[in-house]
């Protein structure tokens, strides 16, 4: 899984490694073909830093195709967090506080959750759908534009439905790459020229 990287500087991040740094205007990553599953239960975490919210929507992952149901994480004009087109704004406040934190949306056969920094904040109740089988971004939406201003690092993504203490343990100790059901694993730590490296072992 190889996806193009543009215009994105490289920043230090918290946890002794490198993570990126996107401008909120042109700066995103592209897989060309889909890693969030298109059926059966998943969960998308990832590391986040931003002392900006623009006055407009943001993602800071997505996966779909336009006019079908997409899937995202990021925030409405208001600074709302804005999760999939099933499930839309939960109420919650997107962080801009200059720290970081470590944002989970967990997908299961009958429900759907969100954490923040392993507590869960946000239970749908039911269980959002599948992306479409296309292409996956950081940074951006998977149509138009709606770019995140801020750091991202430590994307990962799975085909289970991880447990709260999945959860904290990623947040406390880090990932390995070889959790079981990890699809893929970007913590920016290592690339070249405009290419950035799956550390997960599913190439």
């Amino acid at each position: 899984l190889l996806p193009l990287m543009f215009l994105i500087g490289l920043s230090y991040s918290q946890g002794g490694g490198y993570a990126l740094d996107f401008d909120g205007s042109n700066d995103y990553v592209i897989v060309s073909n889909s890693i969030i599953p298109t059926s059966g239960d998943f969960s998308v975490s990832f590391c986040v830093n931003t002392n900006t919210l623009s006055n407009s929507y943001a993602e800071v992952v997505s996966q779909g195709t336009s006019g079908q149901s997409g899937f995202y994480i990021g925030y409405t004009p208001d600074g709302d967090i804005r999760l999939t087109d099933d499930w839309q704004t939960t109420g919650l406040s997107f962080s801009a506080d200059g720290i970081w934190h470590y944002y989970t949306l967990v997908k299961s056969s009958s429900n759907t959750k969100f954490y923040i920094d392993g507590s869960l904040v946000a239970s749908k109740g039911s269980a959002i759908g599948n992306p479409t089988a296309t292409s996956f971004r950081i940074g951006k939406q998977f149509t138009g534009g709606e770019y995140f201003n801020g750091i991202i690092d430590e994307v990962c993504i799975w085909n289970t439905a991880l447990t709260q203490e999945e959860i904290l343990s990623g947040l406390l100790n880090g990932h390995s790459g070889t959790e079981p059901g990890l699809i893929a694993y970007y913590k920016f730590n290592a690339g070249e020229g405009e290419t950035l490296y799956d550390h997960s072992g599913n190439a």
